[in-house]
């Protein structure tokens, strides 16, 4: 029996490791949609958890007084993908403390209320990852990455 058990672990470690950005992204909206905030955040990079734990704190203590831009849920997300460009990048992501080569999608993500945002997702052990706080960073302009109509 524990067999089984351990190889079920082991395909869907698999399963997760392989699945698109696009298939990441829609399985953490999914989540967050149900209410499972522990699922929403396996969506990020694990040094971002944290910063996304402490909004949606922020965001379960002051509600309707918090700005959409700190509420992770508002910002992240959207209905459906509309486009994803992936490529490599030489960068620190995936909680490394060194720069290495990285599989990089950018998904260009809506609500269909004409809201584009692009969000880049990096590929980790653990499967497709948003690094908040690199995407913090984009979305405030110090890159090319901030939010915009494709």
């Amino acid at each position: 029996m524990s067999r089984v058990l351990i190889a079920l672990v082991v395909l869907g470690l698999l399963g997760a490791c392989s699945e698109s950005p696009e298939t990441a992204y829609e399985r953490m909206v999914f989540q967050a949609k149900m209410g499972n905030e522990e699922g929403f955040l396996e969506g990020f990079t694990e040094r971002s958890q944290r910063l996304i734990k402490a909004m949606l704190a922020l965001r379960r203590t002051y509600g309707a007084q918090s700005s959409e831009g700190s509420d992770p849920y508002l910002a992240l997300v959207m209905d459906k993908v509309t486009r994803v460009e992936e490529s490599t990048e030489k960068v620190r992501a995936c909680d490394s403390t060194a720069n290495v080569e990285t599989e990089v999608a950018v998904l260009t993500v809506t609500n269909d209320d004409e809201v584009f945002r692009k969000i880049k997702m990096y590929k980790c052990e653990d499967g497709w990852k948003i690094d908040a706080l690199k995407l913090q960073k984009s979305w405030a302009g110090d890159s090319d990455d901030s939010s915009s109509e494709p």
